[in-house]
């Protein structure tokens, strides 16, 4: 049997909805200041496993190692790069959090304000959060 796929945007998409709902209702809020690695996190997975793109998380600090450009200047963030039937699109489910788009999905040549740090500084910054998540849950289970 073979997988069918969804198309990379309507994951994206799904992606967003699926954060919105989790930030309103563990934070109740629905700003997403600080939840890039997390956003990240979760539109790399669904990508990966419902569209079958591979994808990788990017960013920078936004002091001298890549980051995003903004209207108020150069800032930390995470964002995912995805590889579509070899075109390499930025996918951003919360760069809204610096007055832009919800969604941010085009091209990576089009997308010149976001500037890649250290591949191997952001694997392990994203190493670390997923390991952070894991042992969380891992506690949380063993608590009597």
């Amino acid at each position: 049997m073979t997988q069918q796929h969804s198309h990379p945007r309507e994951v994206v998409e799904m992606s967003r909805r699926i954060f919105e709902n989790l930030i309103s209702s563990s934070l109740n809020s629905s700003d997403t200041t600080g939840t890039c690695m997390y956003g990240s996190i979760l539109v790399s997975m669904l990508l990966e496993k419902f569209s079958g793109v591979r994808t990788r998380i990017a960013g920078g600090d936004g002091v001298g190692d890549g980051g995003i450009l903004t209207a108020a200047g150069m800032k930390g963030h995470y964002w995912v790069v995805a590889n579509v039937h070899g075109m390499l699109f930025v996918v951003d489910i919360t760069a809204d959090q610096f007055g832009m788009d919800k969604i941010v999905y085009k091209g990576l040549k089009d997308a010149p304000e976001y500037i890649e740090g250290h591949q191997i500084t952001i694997d392990e910054h994203v190493h670390e959060t997923l390991h952070q998540i894991i042992e969380s849950q891992r506690s949380e289970y063993n608590q009597p």
